[in-house]
Order: structure tokens, then C-alpha cells, then sequence
């Protein structure tokens, strides 16, 4: 579908060398990354339409550590936050199950990096020793000078790099600008999220819903490709006697999973076998991920049926519904009080 050049394994590659002492990896670190790469004109055909807009549609996938896993509640924060702050339809952070990181396609540009400093020795006092006799730092502004040195030495020599043809562009970036600030994120409510958001162990989804009073009119063909807005959980079929049938979940089978192009013209409760649908209304996304088979049932919620990544999340939405329901029995008592007045 589409031109076969649109979509590709490689392209330009961003590297941001930061110094791990005076500034840490998180989701507002590599949310200010992307916010820089926007900017930079080597990433340009790769982020914008040829009228010089942000493209509407982002998937981006990561290896799910801590500071970047799509069900931990900052990933989510940050990903609204670029979801909102681009105009985008649909923004998308999947991640690798664990031990699985050798199929993120960043962790091969890793073997070139390391290639090119083979040998490199980085000087820890070229401006002069921050460190007294017993390696203890005395001097804390000369200590971030020595590690600016190191780390813009490192950025000059990968930012030579061309991998397949593709630059590469490497900056070091200081500790006070390392991150987007917490207080300067677009913040969406519970409600809110729970119109537009879907989240599920390995994969996130942030779509715009159709009330103009709410989001913005599509810019992408999103709705025609993806009718049911968020994509379908993935399930594995398998041929059998009397048809076509999902696997049994939790147990190793030998089903084909569909690609989504199919999996978005079938239904998943036409296939997987009533029995294990009796607890839910609708099949969960992860109801085939091995991993969180015995915690399905306290991920959903009871009023509405949606899934969630974890009971946290589900127990906060949950609040969203007692305050509605509060809300609607204080408005009928105020009607009766007012019926009795008049």
C-alpha cells in the first residue's frame, strides 16, 4: 500500500550524549530528544509532510526499560504531551518484550558507534583534575567542564558517521537542557484519557476521537485504514476441521498471527473459543501475551470493560465512574429538593 521507498530499516540516526553523573535517562530526557529532532533538517523528510508540517501519524518503538516503557504512567504523560503539542491523529509506543531488544533497530547502529571509538582515550582533567588525592570530586563546576570535553569529543567523532548512506547527527547535550520541564507538559485529565487513550502491556495508543469540540479534524487517512480507531489485539489462528479458530491463550500453540490489515477485517470474539471470553466482555489486548495471563481479570474494569496496563492505572480510571456516579445522584437529589420546594 503506498510507495514501497515510504517505508524502509534505515535512515538518519540522532545520537544525544548526555553525562550520566550530572543527568539521568527518563521520559521527559528522551521526550526533549524528539522535540530536538524535529528541528534538525536531516530528520526532515523523514518528520514532515512536503508542505513542512509534522506528519499526523507516529509509531515509535522502544526496548522498554524503565525510562521509556509504554505502561508506565510518565511514557504516557509525554507521549500526550507530543500527541497534542503536534496536532497529531495517532501517536503509538510499542516495545520489545524483555530479552527481545536485539530486534530494536537502534541497538544496531550500537556496533558502529563502539567501532569508532576503539581506542579513544577521554581525558577526565583536560581543563585540570576536579578530584582531590582520594578521587573525590572538590570541584563540582570544573567536574561538569571535564565531562562537556568528553562528551562533545565523543559527539565530533560520531557525527562523521554515515551509515547506508544516512547521516548520522550526534550532539552533547547540557544537564540544564537535558529534559523537558515536568511543569511545561500538556496535561490531559483521567477523563479525557479514557476517550483516547488504550494502553496494554507492551504497546500504547493515543487516537483522536471525532468530537470537534474535543480534537481537531483527522489529517490522515487514519479512520479509513483503522475504522475501529484503535488497532485490534493480536490473536493467533489456526486451520482446523471445522474451520478457522484462535488458539487457546496461555498455552504454546502453533496459530499464525494475521497481519493487521487482516486482524482489522475479523473480530476476535468470532474466533477465540467462548470459554475463555466468559470473564470479558471484549477480548483484552493482551489476552494472548503469555506473561500477564493471571492478572487479565484486575486490569479491566468493571463498569466500562476497558483494559488496562496495570491495576494502578485501572483503579484510577475506576475513580472517573464514583465520580460521575456521585455526581449524578447529587444532581438528582438536588432536583428532588427543588421538586419538594416548589
Amino acid at each position: 500500500m503506498g510507495e514501497k521507498s515510504a517505508v524502509g530499516y534505515s535512515g538518519p540516526t540522532f545520537a544525544a550524549v548526555r553525562s550520566g553523573k550530572h543527568c539521568s535517562s527518563t521520559a521527559l530526557s528522551h521526550g526533549r530528544d524528539i522535540e530536538h529532532l524535529l528541528t534538525l533538517k536531516e530528520f526532515d523528510k523523514l518528520t514532515k509532510t512536503e508542505s513542512g508540517e509534522i506528519k499526523p501519524v507516529w509509531f515509535t518503538t522502544v526496548d522498554g526499560g524503565p525510562d521509556e516503557n509504554p505502561r508506565f504512567q510518565k511514557t504516557i504523560d509525554v507521549a500526550i504531551h507530543h500527541f497534542c503539542e503536534n496536532n497529531l491523529d495517532v501517536c503509538c509506543v510499542g516495545s520489545n518484550a524483555p530479552g527481545l531488544s536485539c530486534y530494536n533497530r537502534a541497538e544496531r547502529r550500537m556496533p558502529l558507534f563502539s567501532h569508532e571509538i576503539a581506542g579513544v582515550v577521554l581525558p577526565h582533567d583536560h581543563y585540570g583534575s576536579h578530584l582531590d588525592s582520594q578521587g573525590r570530586t572538590v570541584d563540582l563546576a570544573l567536574e561538569v567542564q571535564n565531562f562537556q570535553f568528553a562528551g562533545m569529543t565523543l559527539a565530533e567523532i560520531w557525527d562523521t558517521l554515515v551509515i547506508n548512506g544516512y547521516a548520522v547527527v550526534s550532539e552533547y547535550v547540557e544537564p540544564e537542557v537535558s529534559a523537558i520541564e515536568e511543569s511545561s507538559l500538556i496535561r490531559k485529565s483521567l477523563q479525557w484519557q479514557m476517550e483516547h487513550v488504550r494502553t496494554s502491556q507492551y504497546f500504547l495508543q493515543i487516537v483522536k476521537c471525532s468530537d470537534e469540540t474535543c480534537c481537531s479534524p483527522m489529517r490522515s487517512s487514519w479512520l479509513k485504514v483503522v475504522p475501529t480507531r484503535f488497532l485490534p489485539p493480536p490473536f493467533p489462528l489456526i486451520q482446523t476441521e471445522d474451520g478457522l479458530t484462535a488458539g487457546v491463550p496461555g498455552i504454546n500453540n502453533k496459530g499464525k498471527y494475521p497481519s493487521a490489515f487482516v486482524a482489522l477485517s475479523l473480530k476476535p470474539e468470532d474466533f477465540i473459543p467462548r470459554d475463555r471470553l466468559e470473564k470479558f466482555a471484549v477480548a483484552p489486548y493482551d489476552l494472548y501475551c503469555p506473561s500477564v495471563q493471571s492478572s487479565l481479570a484486575t486490569r479491566i474494569c468493571k463498569s466500562c470493560g476497558q483494559y488496562f496496563a496495570s491495576q494502578v492505572m485501572m483503579k484510577k480510571h475506576a475513580g472517573v465512574h464514583r465520580a460521575a456516579k456521585a455526581a449524578r445522584k447529587d444532581n438528582s437529589v438536588q432536583g428532588m429538593l427543588l421538586i419538594k420546594y416548589f
